[in-house]
């Protein structure tokens, strides 16, 4: 028979003739390391949406205002999304908040 090792640690692999991983700690550790690039990427996205959410609901201060965009800079938020909701040519730009906040998805309240 042949000798098979694990995909993760390179230990040998006692078992099943299909398994690939000799412990459930390999798997993850080896699923964890092919998905950190994505999962770190998406974990940024979603960190500076909020923090963008914290600095909207922070300076709006009725349902509809106008913003410059230079003031919005000033605090942190960022227009450099990768889905780009926000248009980054204009210097100043019109929020309507009426149904924007409240709509917003419950991981990002």
């Amino acid at each position: 028979m042949e000798k098979r090792i694990c995909l993760f640690c390179n230990e040998a692999i006692n078992g099943r003739s299909d398994k690939k991983f000799c412990s459930d700690l390999c798997r993850n550790a080896h699923n964890n390391k092919l998905n950190s690039n994505e999962n770190n990427y998406v974990r940024n996205l979603i960190l500076m949406l909020r923090k963008n959410r914290r600095i909207l609901q922070h300076v709006l201060t009725s349902d509809k205002i106008t913003l410059a965009k230079q003031k919005l800079l000033d605090l942190g938020f960022n227009f450099k999304t990768s889905f780009k909701p926000y248009s980054i040519s204009l210097t100043s730009f019109f929020i309507d908040t009426s149904e924007a906040l409240t709509q917003a998805p419950a991981e990002l309240k």
